[in-house]
C-alpha cells in the first residue's frame, strides 16, 4: 500500500516539550501517513532546535527566525519554504504545536479532503469545542461563530483557526501566502477567507482532532479587571489585538466604514468595561 504523504507546517518559540510532543504524536498516532515537517524556530533559547535535530527517522526542515516573526510571520516563512521546495506531497497541514492530537485523526481528515480544505476541530479535554472552522454571521462586519460537522452532515466554513488544517496539495499550491501585513493574529482568518473567495470549499471535521485549551482572558485586553490603560496596552501589543490589524482586516473583507466602526466600538467597550 502506498502511503499518503503529508507535509506539516508550523512555527514555534520556546515551547520545546510541546513542539516535540506535537511532532512525535502526529507521526506515532497516524501510522498510515508519511509525514514531513517544515518548522520555523523563531529564535528559541530553550533548545527546541537542537531537540528537533536529534529526532531520528523524522523528516524535518528547520528554518531559523530571529524571535520577531510571531505566528503569522513564522507560518508565512514555512509556507514560502514549502512552495519554493515543492515535493510530491498529497497534502499540506497547518498546525499549532499546542494541540495534543488524538489517535488517527489526521488519517481521518485526509479521507475527507477530497478537493476541499478540512479544518480539525479541537476541544478543551471535556468535549467542549475550542478552535476550528467558523462561519461569518454578517456581510457587513467581522462576526464569526464556531461550527462542527456531524456524522450525517458536513458543515461548510468561511474561514478557520489554523490549529489543524489539512489542505490538498493542488489547493495549497494555488493559494497565495499569508498576507504580509499580519505579524501575529488574523493571518489564518485572512488566509481562510481568501481561500473561500477563490471558490474553495472548507469543511469542519465531525470529530475532535485533539485537545487545545482556549487562550486565557486574564491579563489580556478582554480582562475587565484591568484598568483602561492596562487594557489598551495589552490590546496594542504585537501578540495582543492591535487596532491597526483590526482596521486592515475589516477594511479588506467588510469595507472602510465597518473598519472605522469596529475599532471605535472596541475602545468604547473598554471605557465602559465591556
Amino acid at each position: 500500500m502506498i502511503m499518503k504523504r503529508i507535509c506539516v507546517l508550523l512555527t514555534c518559540h520556546n515551547r520545546k516539550e510541546k513542539t516535540l510532543r506535537c511532532v512525535q504524536s502526529l507521526t506515532a498516532k497516524n501510522a498510515k501517513l508519511n509525514f514531513s515537517f517544515v518548522i520555523v524556530d523563531d529564535g528559541s533559547t530553550d533548545g527546541t532546535k537542537e531537540a528537533l535535530q536529534s529526532l531520528e527517522n523524522i523528516d524535518i526542515a528547520i528554518i531559523n527566525g530571529d524571535g520577531n516573526l510571531f505566528y503569522s510571520g513564522g507560518m508565512r516563512k514555512a509556507i514560502e519554504y514549502a512552495k519554493n521546495n515543492s515535493c510530491q506531497y498529497d497534502y499540506y497541514m497547518l498546525a499549532n504545536d499546542d494541540v495534543d492530537f488524538y489517535d488517527n485523526t489526521i488519517e481521518k481528515m485526509t479521507e475527507l479532503a477530497d478537493n476541499r480544505i478540512v479544518v480539525g476541530v479541537t476541544d478543551d479535554g471535556n468535549r467542549k469545542m475550542t478552535y476550528g472552522g467558523v462561519q461569518s454571521r454578517s456581510k457587513f462586519r467581522p462576526s464569526f461563530h464556531k461550527v462542527m460537522s456531524t456524522e450525517t452532515e458536513l458543515v461548510k466554513c468561511d474561514t478557520f483557526n489554523a490549529n489543524c488544517v489539512v489542505i490538498p496539495s493542488a489547493i495549497f499550491n494555488a493559494l497565495d501566502n499569508i498576507d504580509n501585513f499580519y505579524v501575529h493574529g488574523f493571518g489564518d482568518y485572512d488566509y481562510g477567507l481568501m481561500a473561500s473567495k477563490k471558490g474553495y470549499t472548507i469543511i469542519a471535521t465531525p470529530f475532535f482532532v485533539g485537545m487545545c485549551k482556549n487562550n486565557p482572558i486574564k491579563g489580556s485586553w478582554k480582562d475587565k479587571s484591568l484598568s483602561l490603560k492596562e487594557r489598551k496596552k495589552a490590546k496594542e501589543k504585537i501578540n495582543g489585538s492591535p487596532s491597526k490589524v483590526w482596521y486592515y482586516f475589516t477594511k479588506k473583507h467588510f469595507g472602510f466604514f465597518s473598519a472605522i466602526a469596529v475599532v471605535a466600538y472596541q475602545y468604547i467597550g473598554m471605557v465602559f468595561k465591556k
